[in-house]
This record gives structure tokens, sequence and C-alpha cells, in this order.
């Protein structure tokens, strides 16, 4: 039923993107219906080269707790390739934020624009074409009504883009930082100048062309979210494997709800976007480990298994386990399991993959779980 949504969503999406569109043959670009360009500045037309949506795990080699367990930021990036980048899903929003700092002046300046995603289905698929639009605070695409971004010609501007489009804290904004909140459950994309693959570059506006446009090709952003996956298959004496209306629930969790205006609120934590190397976008309440997550959404594949993909807060967590249960129906039958992660640590843009096989041995409904210890790579087809 979601991938019916889906590709509903994506079928309306493209028909209101239609008449915007010149014949893309891999050298044009969505046309945003533009007027006369202002003297002295340049129509910026921007293409994202797509997202690292996860990011592998070592195959082997145990590390201990001690060593927190995860990859250093120097050992993210060297996992970074650029040749398995995955563009946006279409319909997709984006900000496009341009930042400027003038010499001598005491901050940067931001505009901000929003932007929908467009996939062409033959030329350069290695590219999503922007086009302006109007979104609402949920980052939803409401019109395309939006008009061009014109900026200073000679001027230099780093270009950032964050998705989806979600209202952006404005007091923030104006204090230099661009964010909003952020809670479990939710995927959101941007760039990260913590690794040089996804740090903006700083870009001179020029006019190079009669017509004042200047295509501006971003970096690929960064999934700022971990994301858990669980594949649960049939085994012996099982012949029908479903999920519960009630889904499944995971708790221990990073808390996504604090009093503590400097970490967030009870709508969300702060997220900002990263400007530096070593510049974290969530400051953790450390010892804050009691989120709680609901999730509904599910697949089933060809082969009969279930797949379960969950987004979560990057979290460290060796005092307090993940708990997670599953409400299943085997055999027509609901039962329920619980899975107890140890000694966590999700860091944003990985995926950690846990696998399970369902059975009745001697009248009873077993699972048997594989890979659930954080020092295997995981890498099923989802």
């Amino acid at each position: 039923m979601n991938s019916i949504r889906l590709h509903i969503y994506q079928f309306v999406v493209t028909m209101l993107l239609l008449p915007l569109l010149c014949a893309c043959d891999g050298q044009d670009v969505p046309d945003p219906n533009g007027g006369t360009v202002p003297e002295g500045m340049v129509e910026i037309r921007p293409v994202l080269p797509g997202m690292f949506s996860a990011i592998p795990r070592d195959p082997g080699g145990v590390r201990s707790v001690a060593s927190r367990a995860y990859d250093s930021d120097a050992i993210t990036e060297s996992k970074l390739d650029t040749n398995k980048l995955e563009r946006l899903p279409h319909g997709s929003t984006v900000w496009l934020i341009v930042k400027s700092k003038v010499k001598g002046q005491a901050t940067a300046t931001y505009v901000k624009k929003s932007y929908v995603v467009f996939n062409p289905l033959e030329g350069d698929m290695s590219k999503s074409y922007l086009v302006p639009c109007t979104v609402n605070d949920n980052g939803d695409m409401l019109d395309m009504e939006g008009s061009p971004l014109y900026l200073k010609k000679g001027q230099k501007y780093m270009f950032y883009a964050i998705s989806p489009a979600r209202k952006l804290d404005e007091e923030k904004l104006a204090r230099d930082t661009v964010g909003f909140k952020v809670k479990n459950g939710e995927y959101f994309y941007a760039n990260d100048c913590r690794y040089a693959s996804t740090t903006p570059d700083t870009i001179e506006v020029e006019s190079s062309n009669p017509e004042d446009v200047q295509i501006i090709k971003l970096r690929p952003m960064m999934n700022q979210t971990a994301e858990l996956k669980f594949q649960i298959d049939k085994g012996v004496g099982v012949h029908d494997l479903d999920i519960q209306p009630s889904g499944i629930r995971i708790s221990g969790l990073q808390n996504d709800t604090t009093k503590n205006a400097v970490y967030g609120g009870p709508d969300g934590l702060h997220w900002h976007m990263s400007q530096s190397e070593g510049d974290d976008p969530i400051d953790l309440q450390h010892g804050d480990k009691v989120g709680m997550l609901d999730c509904y959404d599910y697949t089933i594949d060809t082969d009969e298994r279930v797949n379960i993909e969950v987004p979560v807060l990057p979290m460290y967590s060796t005092s307090k386990p993940v708990i997670v249960i599953f409400r299943l129906k085997v055999n027509g039958v609901p039962t329920s399991y619980e899975m107890m992660l140890n000694e966590k640590d999700f860091k944003a843009g990985y995926s950690y993959g846990y696998r399970g096989k369902v059975s009745i041995e001697e009248g009873v409904t077993v699972v048997t779980w594989q890979f659930v210890s954080w020092e295997y790579d995981v890498n099923f087809p989802f």
C-alpha cells in the first residue's frame, strides 16, 4: 500500500512538473519559467548529484567498547564513494541555502530557496534537477509558483542543500545557524562539513552566456540519521508471516523530547547544518536513553520476507540496551518477540542490519537472529 501511494505521488509530481520542463536530453535543465534577469545578477539553476544513503561498515575486526565501536570521521570519509551515490526520490523537496560573507562583516548572510526534485528518466541519470516551488512547514510541496534565484555577479557563495525543505528556525538563522527540530523516525539529508566529500564548494557567480544563467552543481548530501534494518524470514513450519497492525516498538533510543532548551524541546532535538570539520549537527544529552518509537511501515519482498527500515537519531549507549518488540502474525496467529541490542553506537549516515528467521520447533514458535552485533557488516537486498 505504501508503495502504491508513493507511485501515485510521483505521478502527480511529474504531471505538475511537465509544463516547466524542457526536453531533457542530458544537456537541458528544467525551465523555472523565469523572466528577465535583473541587471548585475545571474539566475542560479542548481543540480544535485545525489546522496550517500548508507555507509558500509567493516565486515570484520571486532572493536572493543572502549574504542566507542564506531568509525571515526576520518574512516567514514574514506568510505564515501562518489561512484555509489543515490538520487533523491522524485518529488522530494530541498532547501538551497546560499551563504555569503563580506570581508569585515561579523556574521554571514544566508539566502534560502525551496525546490522540488525532478529526476529525468533518460539522459544523465546521475543527477537531479531542482525546480523552484513553495512548501509548507512540513516540507511538502504546495505549488510550482516559485521564482528563480538571482545572485550578484562576481561574488562568491557557498551552496548547501537540505532535504526535506521543512520549516527552518528563523531565530537561529539570524544568528548564523541553519537548523530545525528532529525526532526519531524521520529521514533527512544535508551537506555535512565533517567530511570533505559532502562539504559545499565556494563558487563564484559569473555570467558565461547571454541569458545570464549559471548551472550550480551541488555537493552530495548525507543521511543525518542512523538507520536500523530488520529482515525476518520464514523458517520450518511457517507458511505465512506478517506484521500485526500495532507494528513494532523500539525503546532505549536517544530521547527526542527534552525540557532542556539547550538540547531542544518537547517537539524534538536541535539539528543544525554542519559548517566546519568536527561540527556535530546534533548535541546529544548523554544518559538520556528513554526514547521510544512505534513503527508501522514495512514491506514484504518477492521471497515473502518481512523488511522494516527505521531511521533513528544518532546515539551512543553502553549502559542501557535498545529493546525491539516485534508484533508478528505467524501462520495467522498474533505473536510477539523481543530483541535486545547491547552496547550500541548508532552513527549518522550508517545502516545497521539484523536478520531473523521464524520457525516452529516442537509446537513452539522461535526466532533465531543473525548478525546482531555491530562488528559485522550486513548487506542484504532491501
